[in-house]
């Protein structure tokens, strides 16, 4: 009977020592994969930084491109529409100018030769 009662004593403590080990190895194998999950997420999150990183670079090269070409076309238009009314000013002038001369040689003609 005592011999029987050791047996499975010792039979117990092996099981449990074996199942300690088997724990183990697992714990390890978990501490393991949640190194390797981290990492991974890690590398996820460095990819998804570069690619905002990078269309927000995008963005603004372009924002600061149409800016630039907005700006030049307001340059451009200025000109255009400052030369357009300047040009039509003077040319208002000149036919009035024109008008007037005219309208004061003839007048200078008439009294001039009084019929």
């Amino acid at each position: 009977r005592q011999l029987l009662a050791r047996a499975t004593h010792r039979m117990r403590r092996r099981e449990l020592a074996n199942s300690f080990v088997c724990w183990r190895g697992k714990v390890a194998q978990a501490r393991e994969w949640r190194g390797k999950v981290k990492r991974v997420e890690r590398m996820l999150k460095v990819l998804a930084n570069r690619t905002l990183s990078a269309a927000f670079e995008g963005w603004k090269f372009w924002s600061v491109d149409m800016r630039r070409k907005l700006a030049a076309a307001r340059r451009v238009l200025g000109r255009l529409i400052t030369g357009e009314v300047l040009c039509a000013a003077f040319y208002g002038w000149l036919d009035r100018y024109r008008n007037a001369k005219s309208h004061r040689e003839y007048f200078r003609h008439k009294v001039l030769h009084v019929e």
